[in-house]
């Protein structure tokens, strides 16, 4: 537990950079906590770019502050980092994605065709893993940021997620089975929450929906073909 005096968040002043390097700045400088760190001093005028991050083996600093920025170019090699960027690089890009936000044109990140995309950094055999993801819709090569998903991923598993939910809930019309020449039949289900919250009803019927089916069916029927909804586990 490390109490705070002046800031509100500890990320404010202190910012690990890896194997033992810390940048810290204001009342964290002399903390006894942080005493095990090979801390780097950022000076009162810069403390602001104390707040940096580490985001995929880069290191993100704010625009402006051009000591802090010298100090992590010259820790990058001591903290594994393969680039350090100022923020003011990704200026342009990111004034190009809000204004597209602005007029009602983020992407749909769901039009995104999962077989085509690879995430993984700096592969051994892109050309081979690519193929084999050609031949499964399962979510392979999706990369990682440190120990967790990357950003893409997760929100795409998220959609995805959600269009099952959708789907589960969603309703079929009452003219469905006359337009397509089916015989319908009810479960032993009573509405929709029944039918979401006790699977076994939803696997059998009462006498009067058996009696349509043997009625339908004949008493030796080779083929039978049966439309119906199965509950995804999640």
């Amino acid at each position: 537990e490390v109490p705070l005096e002046k800031v509100l968040h500890l990320k404010t002043g202190v910012n690990y950079l890896e194997h033992g390097h810390m940048l810290v700045s204001g009342e964290f400088t002399g903390k006894a906590e942080f005493a095990a760190y090979q801390r780097h001093e950022i000076p009162e005028a810069e403390a602001y770019a104390a707040n940096c991050i580490w985001v995929n083996e880069k290191v993100l600093v704010p625009e402006g502050y051009p000591t802090v920025e010298k100090l992590v170019r010259e820790l990058a090699g001591s903290v594994s980092a393969s680039a350090v960027t100022s923020t003011a690089a990704e200026k342009t890009g990111a004034a190009a994605r809000s204004a597209a936000v602005e007029e009602g044109c983020l992407p749909d990140i769901t039009e995104v065709e999962l077989r085509g995309q690879y995430l993984v950094e700096k592969p051994m055999d892109r050309e081979g893993f690519a193929a084999l993801k050609l031949r499964t819709p399962a979510r392979l090569g999706v990369g990682r940021a440190g120990a967790r998903y990357k950003t893409a991923t997760w929100l795409r598993f998220r959609a995805d997620h959600a269009a099952a939910q959708d789907t589960v809930f969603s309703m079929v019309g009452e003219d469905y089975p006359a337009k397509h020449g089916y015989v319908p039949v009810k479960t032993l289900c009573k509405d929709k929450d029944e039918y979401l919250t006790r699977p076994d009803k939803g696997r059998r019927f009462d006498e009067e929906n058996q009696t349509i089916l043997k009625k339908a069916l004949g008493d030796k029927p080779r083929v039978v073909l049966a439309v119906g909804r199965k509950v995804p586990s999640s």
